[in-house]
């Protein structure tokens, strides 16, 4: 699961909270992604932004 060194038992539960807040992230990239078409906005020219 990981390389740091655990040294107590709160490091342990703080890794593992760690990994557990990877899923939440995978998901919140899967619907922006699918839900909210985010690539498909950042996919053409962007000249019509001002500068």
């Amino acid at each position: 699961m990981t390389d740091l060194a655990v040294r107590s038992r709160s490091e342990a539960i703080e890794k593992l909270n760690w990994y557990a807040m990877r899923w939440k992230i995978e998901v919140f990239h899967k619907i922006l992604k699918s839900g909210c078409k985010a690539e498909d906005s950042n996919s053409g020219p962007r000249s019509d932004l001002p500068i």
